[in-house]
């Protein structure tokens, strides 16, 4: 794990805006954790950051995540998968990790893209506690 981005460092990089905040949020994940991506995606697969500050990667990945989360059965997801790795060739060495949340009663998923090794399920838990702290104001829960 990395622990380069020191608190009082992370503290200078907010913003009031919540889409801004959420993408600095995880961007402090990526780099903290060693991440290649992670992203917060809403149930059609629309990132919920910033536009601006989205990758081409991100978006195409976006898509995918609800799909697979939902998934109804093994086969459905090796199918996705596959097709996931066919677009997304950059996955292939790389586990991709994702949790559903619930954001004023709507599903969004948080998911990450680490390489083997990478402690994946922390690195989303933290991202997680932080968009606690920033949508504070609004309803927000684990589903």
């Amino acid at each position: 794990m990395h622990q380069n981005t020191a608190p009082s460092e992370r503290r200078r990089h907010r913003s009031k805006i919540t889409a801004e905040a959420l993408h600095l949020q995880l961007k402090a994940c990526v780099e903290r954790f060693g991440l290649r991506h992670m992203i917060l995606v809403d149930h059609s697969g629309h990132l919920m950051t910033l536009p601006e500050k989205q990758t081409e990667a991100e978006r195409n990945l976006g898509a995918y995540v609800p799909l697979l989360y939902e998934a109804n059965s093994r086969a459905e997801r090796k199918a996705i998968s596959r097709l996931l790795r066919q677009d997304l060739p950059w996955l292939t060495h790389s586990r991709l990790t994702a949790r559903r949340i619930c954001i004023e009663g709507e599903s969004a998923y948080v998911c990450c893209v680490a390489p083997k090794g990478v402690q994946a399920d922390l690195a989303i838990a933290q991202a997680i506690a932080g968009m606690r702290r920033i949508c504070s104001g609004l309803e927000f829960s684990l589903v």
